[in-house]
């Protein structure tokens, strides 16, 4: 069943404002800032970086729908509208070849059941309208403030430390400063996390529109807003429109998943710039075209993933400090659900905050965010790594299994709707509707409703 519930609500203040020192100024944090500041917190983000960098990103993000429906009701949709893509289906095609072997329609009758569409738009018109909502609420942002460290006990205040020596204090500390940040180090008592470093390396660069509609081969690509999938030895290539509007540039984002391509890529953010002919010399099991292509970006971004251990809990022992977005769920970097989750994660402590009515609810508060978030987060981690290892086979027997099965299902997908095998649509759906029809708000609101009024007897029975 897809529910449409929960969405259109109106904000709601809470009875006990508190200050939140969020750590981290990117989608995440902001996310943070917005949900919090409407729920009449007090909110103070600190970015070790400046706006520019934020604002002036055209690197593309994918929106499913459980994101595209928190964007509406935080009334960003709108606002994006000028620039985003809809997305209408993914196509899997040979890397060698470029040959269409796999077809995923997002059909407009389920799509409109699940209230909201697939969606690419750049990460810097997101980064802008979050950024712009949550200073209306209220938040103070602060940036070049590099935190390097976090003091907390149970009986004090957590305080935030910046490079330069001040220090920032408030009720609790959100970490939202990615895999590799401070913040996830704290909530693991100061400890370093080996990991497993992925064999792939991942990179990203966008080339213009014009250079597609130049290529024959690949000028069908411009005319459909397709997610474009090519199928390597070992790893993929991602492709799809990056913006959706005469008023900006066109372009077409590129994501690449390349086997043992680079030692030297070490870092887990976005920040690494990587040469574009290096990326080049590792694309001999694809088409010329598509490395013809690749050669006219003018720069490139590369990112190398370690998957860590799930964690038990996304607080600290003294419940001082939660884990949000990257630093919490660590999925590898382009996975659907990256910005997603961390939505879903602001949207959830939004709604649970404003319910505060006692600072001593707090811990309790955090107990509850990890009941909601660590099972879905869970759930995710599997789904995004099963298609990660699905779309990144090395050539062999099995590889040959999934090419057949993706051209037999290719058929089906061709039918119109009222032609469509219904057990077909349901196997092949099922598990994108898990994903895509969560609703962190009405989680809570679901939570709540259950055992929402112990809590509230627990607070009178306290205060």
């Amino acid at each position: 069943m897809i529910s449409l519930s929960g969405r259109g609500r109106k904000d709601r203040k809470t009875q006990c404002p508190l200050t939140f020192v969020i750590v981290g100024g990117s989608i995440a944090g902001l996310a943070c800032a917005f949900a919090l500041g409407r729920a009449g917190h007090r909110v103070i983000v600190l970015e070790k970086g400046d706006a520019e960098s934020h604002s002036s990103c055209t690197r593309a993000i994918r929106s499913p729908p459980n994101m595209s429906r928190i964007l509406q009701g935080w009334g960003l949709h709108e606002k994006l509208r000028q620039v985003m893509v809809r997305a209408d289906c993914t196509v899997l095609r040979i890397g060698q070849t470029g040959e269409k072997i796999g077809l995923f329609r997002f059909h407009e009758q389920i799509m409109q059941a699940l209230g909201a569409e697939v969606l690419f738009f750049p990460y810097g018109q997101l980064w802008q309208e979050l950024y712009k909502a949550a200073v209306d609420v209220g938040a103070s942002i602060r940036f070049n403030s590099t935190v390097t460290g976090v003091t907390s006990s149970r009986a004090s205040k957590p305080c935030v430390v910046l490079s330069d020596g001040t220090e920032v204090s408030g009720d609790l500390v959100i970490g939202a400063d990615g895999n590799s940040g401070m913040s996830r180090r704290c909530v693991l008592g100061g400890t370093d996390e080996s990991g497993i470093v992925d064999r792939r390396s991942i990179f990203s660069l966008e080339v213009p529109m014009k250079e597609l509609e130049d290529r024959k081969e690949l000028r069908a690509l411009t005319e459909a807003s397709n997610w474009d999938i090519w199928l390597g030895d070992g790893g993929c290539i991602h492709g799809h429109p990056s913006v959706g509007t005469y008023l900006y540039s066109h372009g077409y984002q590129m994501n690449f998943m390349l086997p043992d391509a680079s030692q030297d890529v070490s870092g887990e953010d976005w920040e690494c710039q990587y040469p574009v002919q290096g990326i080049v010399r590792h694309l001999e099991g694809y088409t010329p075209s598509l490395r013809d292509l690749v050669s006219c970006a003018t720069g490139a971004v590369s990112v190398r993933y370690i998957r860590r251990d799930r964690l038990s809990s996304f607080s600290d022992d003294n419940d001082t400090l939660i884990l949000v977005g990257d630093a919490a769920h660590n999925l590898p970097p382009n996975s659907t659900q990256n910005v997603a989750l961390a939505l879903e994660d602001a949207t959830t402590l939004g709604n649970l905050l404003w319910r505060l009515r006692s600072q001593t609810q707090l811990s309790m508060f955090l107990g509850i965010f990890d009941e909601l978030r660590l099972p879905r987060s869970a759930e995710v981690f599997r789904s995004e790594h099963e298609k990660h290892e699905f779309l990144s086979l090395p050539y062999g027997p099995l590889q040959k299994m999934r090419d057949e099965g993706l051209r037999i299902a290719m058929q089906k997908e061709l039918l119109d709707w009222d032609e469509a095998d219904e057990e077909y649509l349901r196997s092949n759906w099922e598990e994108y509707i898990r994903m895509f029809d969560y609703d962190a708000s009405e989680a809570v609101d679901d939570w709540w409703s259950k055992w929402g009024s112990l809590m509230d007897a627990h607070s009178s029975n306290g205060d």
